[in-house]
């Protein structure tokens, strides 16, 4: 690293950014309250949101100068949460006294499939035993059923070796299943308990054997180039017994004849425009002397007159 020299001089002070204003937690109340003119702080109702984003020195001035105000929202809070785990309460009651809403059991069911999905060690399609436990966790400590609620009675349980739970999960071709003091010592517990995807054949093929074992992945389409050279044989054939349907022998054998019927060589058209042509680029007697001399000639006029017709 290379200094470059400069005929500025370097800062001994550090300059502080702007921000919230810093008072001793040692201020007088007096001090808050000249404070509390220079920044602008009021005297007014508060939530303990209100509280949570304020600046330390602000806090300070509302619990010393207003502490009715700051206690009003603490206690306001806490019934709020009293209240919603009263109502969370008389959810959960109706829920294990089966008297829940169509919501509230739709919503039971949704979150206890969330669960099953990501803790398939639990075996819980095949193992009614477990649900049960569960179950019977979250009504003895009166929890809804949720998913949060559902991996802290099925982390509880586990390590408590109350679950019987299949590391198959983990690895294949492991154990079957364990529980009891086993479960509590297996090795792997810390993953036993963590949300796991079931493994499958599939996880453990090649491509090679999972395309052998999908016969209904298999491409039977025909390369081009096949498709190509099946046609070309297509139309061999087709030409050969084109030609066997129109080969007449002799009456004594010696030779064949081939028929391949009309075979036009120029289009018509043309044939007669070029004649036109070259009728029009002659003279009365040049015409009539071409005729009388070249038979050829006169045949083609005697075509374009009969094509006419």
């Amino acid at each position: 690293m290379f200094i470059v020299p400069t005929n500025r001089k370097f800062k001994t002070q550090t300059q502080s950014s702007p921000g919230k204003p810093i008072i001793s937690g040692s201020a007088s109340k007096a001090e808050l309250q000249a404070a509390a003119q220079r920044y602008g702080w009021t005297r007014r109702e508060l939530s303990v949101k209100d509280i949570q984003e304020m600046s330390s020195g602000e806090n300070r001035y509302h619990e010393i100068c207003n502490p009715d105000l700051y206690e009003a929202a603490f206690q306001r809070h806490a019934k709020k949460d009293a209240n919603e785990r009263e109502i969370e309460k008389s959810a959960v009651q109706r829920m294990f006294a089966d008297r829940a809403t169509p919501e509230e059991t739709a919503a039971a069911v949704k979150e206890t499939q969330k669960f099953a999905e990501r803790f398939p060690q639990g075996q819980f399609a095949t193992m009614p035993e477990n649900r049960k436990k569960l179950i019977a966790w979250l009504k003895e400590n009166n929890r809804a059923i949720t998913y949060t609620n559902l991996v802290e009675a099925f982390e509880t349980l586990a390590i408590a070796g109350d679950l019987v739970l299949s590391p198959n999960v983990i690895s294949v071709g492991s154990e079957v299943e364990v529980t009891g003091e086993a479960l509590r010592k297996y090795p792997r517990l810390h993953k036993l308990l963590a949300p796991q995807k079931r493994p499958n054949i599939a996880d453990t093929q090649s491509a090679d054997e999972f395309k052998a074992s999908h016969p209904e992945l298999a491409d039977r389409r025909t390369p081009p180039l096949i498709q190509a050279r099946q046609q070309r044989d297509a139309n061999t054939v087709a030409f050969f017994k084109e030609t066997e349907a129109a080969t007449a022998s002799t009456r004594d054998g010696s030779a064949n004849v081939v028929d391949y019927g009309a075979q036009q060589r120029v289009p018509v058209e043309p044939e007669k425009y070029s004649l036109k042509q070259k009728i029009r680029s002659m003279s009365a007697e040049e015409f009539a002397q071409r005729v009388k001399d070249d038979p050829t000639f006169a045949a083609a006029i005697d075509r374009a007159s009969d094509g006419n017709k």
